[in-house]
């Protein structure tokens, strides 16, 4: 008898451990100070009994809301620095393409071009340019990254959401339009040194500006344009729509 006393006092204390603890769970919460602390353990606890998920989700919608906002001058140096790796890395190609491209090399294939390069100039040939494509290419990726983010921000905090993504086309089409003033005068110079026409920079500039004036720099825009703007609309565009998706 004794035992069965003993059992029922304590299944009625747990049962009462329970309903506090669910009053507790349920309380409408009290906007004081001093009730929110106290009632921060018993949504710990709650947070905890849910496997941790929820707490999780507070605290990344916490950090996402605290997330430092780059500024145009970030955008433009991470912009910059990318976009000259990757011309560093790739420009070997580069030059072998342009030497493809010319009378001197049409024809050739791209071992044949490979080899022709390093019988007339040797493995520095492979790096022709290099320093004012990197320069201007640099550039001109600071430039394009950082209109596009700045657009892509400015867009997002004016238009619907259902029309941002087309936009974001857009945005890409200007941020080129903005670069080129840079990268196609640095193109120029760059295939000038590249296919030995030019000894130095200065002088790639200035047979440029006695052939052509200002105008000269630009030589041939209409047709990178043409080229280059829809391939940045679709680089930069399908990249941040696609992202959206995923």
């Amino acid at each position: 008898m004794r035992t069965s006393n003993k059992m029922m006092y304590l299944a009625l204390s747990l049962l009462a451990v329970n309903l506090a603890s669910a009053a507790a769970f349920f309380k409408p919460p009290i906007r004081s100070s001093s009730a929110a602390t106290k009632a921060a353990p018993v949504r710990d606890d709650l947070l905890s009994l849910r496997g941790g998920g929820a707490k999780e989700e507070e605290e990344a919608a916490a950090t996402s809301a605290t997330k430092r906002q780059l500024k145009a001058g970030d955008l433009a140096l991470a912009g910059g620095i990318a976009t000259m790796i990757g011309d560093i890395a790739l420009h070997p190609v580069d030059c072998i393409k342009t030497l493809q491209q010319s009378d001197a090399g049409a024809g050739l294939s791209l071992v044949g071009a490979s080899r022709k390069i390093m019988a007339d100039q040797g493995v520095g040939g492979f790096y022709s340019g290099l320093g004012t494509y990197v320069t201007a290419d640099g550039g001109a990726g600071a430039i394009k990254f950082a209109t596009y983010e700045a657009l892509k921000q400015w867009i997002g905090d004016r238009l619907p959401e259902e029309y941002s993504g087309a936009a974001l086309f857009g945005c890409a089409a200007a941020a080129y339009a903005a670069s080129s003033v840079v990268l196609i005068p640095g193109e120029l110079i760059k295939q000038r040194l590249q296919m030995g026409m030019a000894d130095s920079v200065g002088g790639a500039i200035s047979s440029i500006w006695k052939s052509g004036g200002i105008g000269g720099f630009f030589a041939g825009s209409s047709g990178v344009w043409f080229r280059d703007v829809p391939y940045t609309m679709m680089e930069l565009g399908l990249y941040d729509n696609i992202k959206a998706l995923c």
